[in-house]
C-alpha cells in the first residue's frame, strides 16, 4: 500500500502457493514466512525505506525486536535485518481486504512468456479507472497495438482473453475501443438522445460527453469521477468481463461485482441486471454452497390415535468394533405415538433381518401396524421386505432421500443410544449388544421431553416397577371387567396427553425451523440443481444439475427428470433445490 495523499491505495498483490512441507508449519510460521516472502518479493520497493507491516497474528510483533527459540523463525528474523521496518497488529475484522483474498484459491502461476494477454477495454476518459502492473509483455502487445490500431476498423476485434477456467466454460470476451465504443452508443436509441440534449444543452450536470463518448457523473466518496454509459448491446459483455472471468471477476457475488463495475460503467438498472446474470451464471450456480436457510417450512405429521399404528425402523452401522458375537448393526424400531423402542442387534443389514426382527418382536407380540416408515435404504426397498408388507396389510412408507428429519423419532433415539452406549460398555468396546436391551429398557422406562409420560406408561397402562424401587401399596381391582375399564380409561386419558403434548412440540419446532427461512415454490416445468451431500472435497461442484419439475408430491416433495436422460426419475425434498434462471 502506498499514501498517495488521499488515502493508501494498493501498488501490488501476491499471493503463493504452499506445499506439502509448508503446509504442516504451525500458524506462526505460516505467516511469518508470509512476510518473509512478501518483503522478498518487493525488495525493490522496500530497500533501504522505513516501511509498516500490518498484520492481524499478534505473535509476529516481535519478529524484528527480539531472538526466538524456533530456529526457522529465527533465521528469517535475521534475514530481515537489512531492511528497517516496524510490525503494526490489526485485529482481524478490520484486516478485510488481505483476509478477503486470502480466502479464495489461487491457480497455478503463468509468467510473461506464456500466451499474452489482450487488454479489455481501452479507455482514454478516466485513467485511474484501472491500475495496471505493466510487464515485459504487456509493454510489448501495447507497442504492436499501437503500431496496428489506426489500421483497424471498428468492427474488428482483438485477440480473445486467454481461457483459464478448471471447469472448461468459454470465457471470451468480446473486446471494444473507444471508437467501437462511440459506434455502439450512435446505434442505441436511448443514448443517442442523450448525446443531443447534452450538445443542446451542454450544462446538464448528469452526463457528459468526453472525446465524443457519453459519460455519466457519478459521486465516489470525495471526488466526481466520469464513467463511460454502456449501450445495452454490450453490457453483456461487460458482465462476463467482470464477472465469469478468472482475474477481473472469479465469480464473485453480487454485491462485490456491482461495486467493481460501477466504478467503471454505467447503465441504468445496473443492480438488477448484475444480479440476474449472476443468478443465471452455471457456474456459482453448481459451484457455491448457498448461505441462507434450506428452502421450505417443517412440515409435521399429525400423531397417530393409538400406539402399535405407526412405526418407524432404520438401521445404526456398522458399528466399529464389532461386538465379541460378530454383530455389526442395530435394528431400532420406535412407536410414533408412545415413543417405545425396541432395539436388536444384527449380524448384517439386509432385508431377511429386517423382515425376521420386525415378524417376530413386534408382529406377533403386538399385532400388525398400519402403517411403517423408512428410509431408501436397499434392505428397505427389496422385494422381500416388502412382500411381507403385503402380506400382512401394513403400508409401507418411504422417507424422501438424504432427508433424514423425515424420520427424525427414529434418528434422534440413534444419537442418543449411541451415546448411552459409548458410556455403557467396556473397555474393549465389544460387549455394546449386551448393554443394548438394558439401556433400551431404561429409555423406555423414562420420561419423555415430548409427551411427558414414559413410553412404558403409554404402552401397558401403568408406571414401570423398576429392581431398585420401594415397595408401594397398590389398590387391587377383584373383578376382571372393573380392571379392563380402568386400564381402558387410564391408557385413553394417558393417550390424549400425549397426543395434545406431541402437537404442542411440533408446533414449537415448526416455529423454530420456519424463522427467517422463506418457502419457494415451484411449478410443473420449472428447472432447479440439486444439491449434492456427503462430499468432503473442497473443490468439488455443490449442486447437480439442471433438471426438470415434473410433478409435486406434496407441499415439501417434487419429482424431478433429467432432461438429458429422461429415465432419470427421482424425489427430492425442497431444501435441496435452487432454482435455475
Amino acid at each position: 500500500m502506498q499514501n498517495d495523499g488521499k488515502g493508501e491505495q494498493p501498488v501490488a498483490y501476491m499471493s503463493q502457493k504452499l506445499n506439502k512441507q509448508q503446509q504442516n508449519w504451525n500458524a506462526t510460521e505460516k505467516e511469518c514466512f508470509a512476510v518473509v516472502s512478501s518483503i522478498r518479493k518487493w525488495h525493490h520497493y522496500v530497500a533501504g525505506r522505513n516501511f509498516i507491516v500490518r498484520t492481524d497474528h499478534h505473535a509476529l510483533c516481535w519478529l524484528n525486536r527480539k531472538y526466538n527459540s524456533n530456529p526457522k523463525l529465527n533465521r528469517w528474523r535475521m534475514a530481515l535485518q537489512d531492511y528497517t521496518f516496524k510490525i503494526e497488529h490489526v485485529k482481524g475484522n478490520k484486516n478485510c481486504v488481505a483476509d478477503c483474498l486470502s480466502r479464495y484459491p489461487v491457480g497455478e502461476p503463468f509468467d510473461d512468456e506464456i500466451e499474452q494477454r489482450s487488454i479489455a477495454i481501452q479507455t482514454e476518459i478516466q485513467p485511474s479507472i484501472v491500475n495496471t502492473i505493466t510487464t515485459r509483455a504487456m509493454k510489448q502487445q501495447q507497442q504492436q497495438q499501437q503500431l496496428l490500431e489506426p489500421n483497424v476498423p471498428a468492427s474488428t476485434t482483438h485477440q480473445p482473453v486467454r481461457t483459464f477456467d478448471p471447469l472448461n466454460v468459454v470465457n471470451h470476451i468480446t473486446v471494444f475501443t473507444n471508437e467501437q465504443l462511440k459506434h455502439h452508443q450512435q446505434e442505441d436509441n436511448s443514448i443517442k438522445k442523450i448525446i443531443e440534449n447534452i450538445e443542446k444543452t451542454p450544462l446538464k450536470i448528469e452526463y457528459c460527453l468526453n472525446n465524443g463518448i457519453l459519460c455519466r457523473n457519478v459521486k465516489r466518496i470525495n471526488r466526481i469521477i466520469a464513467v463511460p454509459v454502456i449501450p445495452k448491446t454490450k453490457i453483456k459483455d461487460v458482465l462476463l468481463a467482470y464477472h465469469n472471468s478468472p482475474m477481473n471477476g472469479a465469480h464473485l457475488g453480487i454485491d462485490r461485482t456491482y461495486y467493481k463495475i460501477r466504478d467503471r460503467f454505467y447503465w441504468p438498472r445496473m443492480y438488477y441486471d448484475i444480479a440476474q446474470h449472476i443468478k443465471s451464471c452455471p457456474n456459482c450456480n453448481i459451484n457455491k454452497y448457498s448461505r441462507k436457510k434450506p428452502n421450505g417450512y417443517l412440515n409435521p405429521v399429525d400423531p397417530p390415535v393409538g400406539v402399535w399404528e405407526n412405526l418407524s425402523m432404520d438401521f445404526v452401522g456398522p458399528i466399529t468394533p464389532p461386538s465379541a458375537s460378530g454383530n455389526k448393526y442395530i435394528l431400532v424400531i420406535t412407536d410414533l405415538l408412545s415413543k417405545y423402542v425396541i432395539a436388536k442387534a444384527t449380524r448384517d443389514n439386509s432385508a431377511l433381518t429386517a423382515a425376521t426382527v420386525l415378524v417376530e418382536d413386534v408382529i406377533l407380540k403386538h399385532g400388525a401396524p398400519n402403517q411403517i416408515l423408512t428410509d431408501n435404504g436397499t434392505h428397505f426397498t427389496a422385494e422381500l421386505f416388502n412382500a411381507i408388507m403385503s402380506l400382512c396389510g401394513v403400508c409401507h412408507i418411504f422417507t424422501t432421500p438424504y432427508n433424514p428429519k423425515s424420520n427424525g423419532v427414529c434418528e434422534r433415539f440413534n444419537a442418543s443410544m449411541c451415546d448411552v452406549l459409548s458410556a455403557t460398555c467396556n473397555t474393549k468396546r465389544n460387549d455394546w449388544d449386551k448393554q443394548l436391551s438394558k439401556i433400551t429398557f431404561a429409555y423406555n422406562s423414562s420420561r419423555h421431553v415430548t409427551t411427558k409420560l414414559t413410553p412404558f406408561e403409554l404402552i401397558y397402562g401403568r408406571l414401570c416397577k423398576l429392581p431398585f424401587d420401594l415397595p408401594q401399596r397398590t389398590t387391587t381391582v377383584t373383578e376382571p371387567h372393573l380392571y379392563v375399564k380402568q386400564l381402558n380409561e387410564y391408557l385413553q386419558m394417558a393417550k390424549q396427553i400425549a397426543r395434545s403434548n406431541i402437537k404442542i412440540s411440533q408446533e414449537k419446532s415448526k416455529q423454530r425451523y420456519d424463522a427467517n427461512r422463506i418457502n419457494e415454490t415451484y411449478i410443473i416445468g420449472d428447472f432447479v440443481y440439486v444439491k449434492r451431500l456427503g462430499l468432503n472435497y473442497k473443490l468439488t461442484s455443490k449442486y447437480n444439475g439442471p433438471y426438470q419439475i415434473i410433478q409435486q408430491l406434496n407441499e415439501s416433495i417434487y419429482r424431478l427428470q433429467n432432461p438429458n436422460e429422461l429415465n432419470e426419475i427421482f424425489n427430492v425434498h425442497t431444501s435441496r433445490l435452487r432454482r435455475c434462471y
